[in-house]
């Protein structure tokens, strides 16, 4: 389901400020970014990509964060994301051609007043920078998903659903390639099925973290994955919102069609 396009991953050895040549629009992945990297989402990515033999860059919010990427000889970087010029300037540095933006809530973890800010900071760093792909972890219930989620638990998701909703817009109109994915709540049971789709209101449920950092390195390299809004679940944890919340049985068929990347 996920694989890199032309081998591994490596920081590119280009001179800060040079023109990167654009030409004809795919991606390459010479270098790749996960800002969040101290979340169990963002450890994830960067340990998924570097299973792929892939060179990644972490980016943490705080130092206590750095030494847990030691062990894996993985660079780390200590950044506030809410302070713009640190943010363009970090960016402009390594010129990765891709950013895996893991900030801000992804269900498991504590909300951060106004994520939004760093979200910004990091699509005008990657539009600065000419990045390939910006990818950014949403959530189910932001956009024109609100529908997807259970009425019960809207009004306690409403402050940060919001914030999604703003990032989603603003990465759509800077002009980047980029792929959203909404994701529902995270956990780390061994049941591992995850999809994604391009359906925005036909489905509900968790998903591990593992399984939805695989799909968003799986979406990095994927043509099919530029520029579209995915929801991403596990088959084996969906639920029916509508008329009532419930499990889906075993024997239901899964209620949309499977994207593949």
């Amino acid at each position: 389901m996920a694989f890199i396009l032309g081998g591994g991953i490596g920081v590119r050895g280009r001179k800060v400020g040079a023109e990167r040549p654009r030409g004809r629009c795919r991606v390459k992945m010479s270098g790749a970014v996960v800002a969040g990297a101290g979340t169990n989402l963002g450890r994830a990515a960067v340990e998924n990509l570097k299973a792929r033999k892939s060179e990644v860059v972490a980016l943490v919010s705080k130092k206590s964060e750095k030494d847990q990427f030691k062990s894996q000889s993985v660079r780390c970087h200590v950044v506030n994301e809410k302070e713009r010029d640190e943010v363009l300037n970090l960016i402009s540095e390594l010129e990765p051609d891709v950013i895996i933006n893991c900030i801000g809530l992804a269900f498991d973890e504590t909300i951060e007043d106004d994520h939004y800010l760093g979200s910004v900071n990091l699509v005008d760093a990657g539009a600065n920078a000419k990045v390939s792909r910006l990818v950014y972890v949403s959530a189910l219930g932001a956009g024109d998903s609100e529908s997807a989620v259970p009425f019960q638990v809207m009004d306690t998701m409403r402050p940060m659903l919001m914030d999604k909703s703003r990032s989603e817009l603003y990465l759509r109109e800077s002009g980047l390639d980029y792929t959203i994915v909404r994701c529902g709540p995270l956990d780390e049971e061994e049941t591992n099925t995850p999809v994604v789709t391009e359906a925005t209101n036909d489905c509900y449920g968790g998903i591990t973290i593992d399984g939805l950092a695989d799909l968003l390195c799986g979406c990095v390299s994927s043509e099919k994955a530029k520029n579209v809004t995915l929801t991403a679940v596990d088959t084996m944890k969906l639920l029916h919102v509508r008329p009532y919340v419930r499990p889906r049985e075993f024997w239901e068929p899964v209620p949309f069609e499977v994207f593949s990347l």
